[in-house]
């Protein structure tokens, strides 16, 4: 005997359950109004095939819909016409500027730096400063936090925990990128009004950075006998990445970044612009920079990857970094 199918059962019930809902739904509050209700207690509308939802009519209390007040078809309907475009083209939907949330600001701002760094506008080291940065911001006021809800207090707060991590000098450059994200959201009319930073949070003063410098101890000025010390103890390339810093001023980025065709060791010759704002740099060099730069590249190991070949100094593949440590009386 053939068992008997329970289908009917259950379209009964379906029919009971819509009827019991659409009892309490709200009706529509004008004739041609887009937007219908839909049974989790949202206004929705059927785009290219795909339910996509505008706003809440209802929230549930304790399991059960209630109605919220106005019905609150005035918001899903702004949400609607700001969204429906981007929906109708593809293109990813606007974020209504009062409900912009912090990871969401993060994330854009993470988006326009990385195309940003792909282009090469930017150094990897401000890219990850910037990364860095955009997650101290999440952590400290939360992902789902409103950036129109952030006060003046609320950055204060958060000066106050960045200055008992950092000195005045990491502090006044976080600070910076810090309102730098902010001001993103504003000149890309994520929100309509700028946020407030408030009075204190501001960089450090210049003498607050001084005196830290001056206190702190560690200072950076080698006399020449101590110079004379450190080329004499190195080893190359260390000892050409020395001279060439005492010949040409070069920091460690420079030396890590400087190529092979910016050095014209027949004349003598180095022409290396500075790689963040490509202000032109042209440098005479010693005849001691030119004797170690050429046995530091006569010595140069094999590229691992193609585009670091045209580099002048490059790692060895397994070996790791040396370190000198000069006794200096």
């Amino acid at each position: 005997m053939a068992e008997q199918s329970t289908r009917p059962t259950r379209s009964r019930k379906v029919r009971r359950s819509k009827a019991k809902w659409k009892e309490g739904r709200p009706p529509c509050p004008f004739p041609d109004f887009p937007l219908s209700p839909h049974a989790t207690g949202t206004w929705c509308k059927k785009i290219g095939g795909k339910i996509h939802h505008f706003g809440r009519w209802a929230r549930k209390v304790s399991g059960k819909l209630q109605r919220v007040p106005g019905d609150g078809w005035e918001d899903a309907l702004r949400l609607y016409k700001i969204q429906v475009e981007a929906i109708v083209t593809g293109k990813p939907k606007p974020i209504p500027s009062e409900q912009l949330t912090v990871g969401q600001l993060c994330n854009q701002f993470y988006t326009a730096k990385k195309r940003r760094f792909d282009a090469g506008e930017i150094t990897a080291r401000a890219f990850g400063d910037y990364c860095r940065t955009t997650d101290m911001i999440v952590a400290h006021f939360g992902t789902n936090g409103l950036v129109v809800e952030l006060t003046p207090a609320d950055f204060e707060r958060l000066r106050s925990v960045m200055a008992k991590r950092w000195g005045p000098v990491r502090l006044g450059n976080e600070i910076g990128r810090v309102r730098s994200v902010f001001k993103y959201a504003a000149d890309y009319r994520l929100i309509e009004r700028p946020v407030h930073f408030g009075n204190e949070f501001v960089k450090p003063k210049m003498a607050v950075v001084r005196r830290h410098k001056r206190t702190s101890g560690r200072t950076k000025v080698l006399e020449a006998n101590e110079l004379r010390q450190l080329i004499a103890a190195a080893d190359q390339p260390l000892k050409a990445m020395i001279l060439l810093g005492l010949n040409c001023g070069y920091g460690n980025h420079d030396i890590a970044g400087l190529p092979l065709s910016a050095l014209d060791l027949d004349r003598g010759w180095s022409d290396f612009p500075r790689p963040k704002t490509e202000i032109d740099r042209r440098c005479p060099l010693w005849s001691e920079t030119l004797s170690a730069l050429a046995d530091a590249i006569a010595m140069r190991p094999k590229a691992r990857r193609q585009e670091d070949d045209g580099l002048c100094f490059l790692s060895p593949p397994t070996s790791a970094t040396d370190i000198i440590i000069l006794q200096i009386p």
